[in-house]
């Protein structure tokens, strides 16, 4: 529980703290600031207070993490994949930083990052730690590859969080790679990566299953 707790406050501390800096900026920024990327370079400009949107998730994730492990029916199994649990959630809290921070440097000094390429990394690197730690998640209905096969079955649910593990760690590594390429060979070979990354684990999960109960 005290651990718990001190992830619980790391959350919290991280929330507020990006809370505390859109505030700061807010009266400072101009009327329109960088929203979005694409893949081809081109910014698109939104209004100054999408500023408080990364804010925002980071005080949902704050909420939700810990509401999601209470309420799920399978919460006794948190306790065997809690480390995986709680880092992934600060992990995804420090994403939304550094997505917040892209967008305060690209208001102030537009062009001095290389959006496609950062997001492209952070993702790879968020990838590869997810399939490094994807096959300790035990059955639950939160966290994981939720395909019907596997809620219904814990052997398949296992197998399941294997494959994907597999997959992920793999699609990391070519994400990684994509961020140094062109534009739109980029966006191809990571789209890819991500499809099959999602197919692969989900047609598995059923063949295994039919196999298991002919």
């Amino acid at each position: 529980m005290k651990q718990f707790n001190k992830i619980s406050l790391a959350r919290w501390i991280i929330a507020l703290a990006l809370c505390a800096v859109a505030l700061y900026f807010y009266p400072r920024l101009p009327d329109t600031i960088p929203g979005q990327w694409g893949f081809n370079g081109t910014v698109r400009y939104d209004d100054k207070a999408t500023i408080f949107v990364m804010p925002g998730i980071s005080i949902l994730f704050a909420v939700l993490f810990p509401l999601m492990r209470k309420i799920d029916p399978k919460s006794e199994n948190y306790s065997k994949f809690s480390g995986f649990y709680d880092a992934f959630s600060i992990v995804m809290q420090l994403f939304m930083a550094a997505m917040m921070a892209v967008m305060l440097i690209e208001t102030y000094h537009p062009g001095t990052v290389n959006v496609k390429t950062l997001v492209l990394i952070l993702l790879g690197l968020l990838f590869v730690f997810l399939g490094n730690s994807m096959p300790k998640v035990r059955h639950n209905y939160s966290m994981g590859i939720k395909t019907p096969w596997a809620l219904n079955d814990e052997r398949n649910w296992a197998k399941t969080q294997r494959l994907g593990g597999k997959c992920f760690f793999v699609c990391g590594l070519i994400a990684l790679v994509a961020a140094f390429l062109p534009e739109y060979a980029a966006f191809a070979l990571f789209f890819a990566a991500v499809l099959l990354t999602v197919l692969i684990p989900y047609v598995m999960s059923y063949l295994w299953f039919r196999r298991d109960h002919k």
